[in-house]
């Protein structure tokens, strides 16, 4: 009898995706304040997204807290890095925080620059290690869990999980806030 490893994997990654399905929570009717979100990025930078807004001011930024661990989180990352890549300068920003630290046993902890250059990842990624970014956030404990900002630093909308069609609705509306159709300007 022959093993197909690959339909196998594939089914079980179907599975779980099943298992996490995308959720997407009405957009705040009171946009709060985000709470603070300081930590040394991946590569040991220091970041805070006060200073991000205040320096950049754009008009829209997403907080996402993620894990290697976590297969959702895994297949949207690629998404984000394109969206990122082509909408950067105009008015967006990204930033992502990993939380490893929800699954101490996993060695991609220790291995996450790592994980992070292997995937060409261009966004900034801040390290949770102890959690307490996490904490003081409305995570919840369920990965992957998108904020999105406004350009007074507000949470208008969170979003828990990952789907294909949610992420494409998403970036179809962020283009229109954004007025891009998310090709980059034209050197002169």
């Amino acid at each position: 009898m022959r093993s197909y490893p690959q339909f196998w994997l594939s089914l079980f990654l179907l599975a779980l995706l099943a298992a996490f399905p995308a959720r997407a929570i009405a957009e705040e009717a009171t946009p709060k304040l985000a709470p603070a979100l300081e930590g040394p990025t991946v590569g040991g930078a220091p970041f805070s997204l006060k200073k991000l807004l205040a320096e950049k001011k754009p008009k829209e930024t997403w907080v996402l807290f993620w894990a290697t661990w976590c297969p959702p989180c895994v297949f949207e990352l690629p998404e984000l890095d394109r969206l990122w890549s082509e909408l950067k300068g105009q008015g967006f920003e990204l930033v992502t925080v990993n939380e490893e630290n929800m699954n101490p046993d996993m060695a991609w902890a220790k291995g996450l620059p790592d994980y992070i250059r292997m995937r060409n990842l261009s966004f900034v990624v801040v390290d949770d290690a102890d959690g307490k970014i996490a904490q003081s956030w409305p995570v919840e404990g369920k990965l992957p869990t998108l904020f999105r900002l406004d350009g007074e630093g507000r949470i208008v909308a969170q979003e828990i999980g990952f789907s294909e069609k949610i992420f494409r609705e998403r970036e179809e509306s962020l283009r229109k806030r954004l007025g891009s159709s998310g090709k980059k300007p034209k050197k002169k």
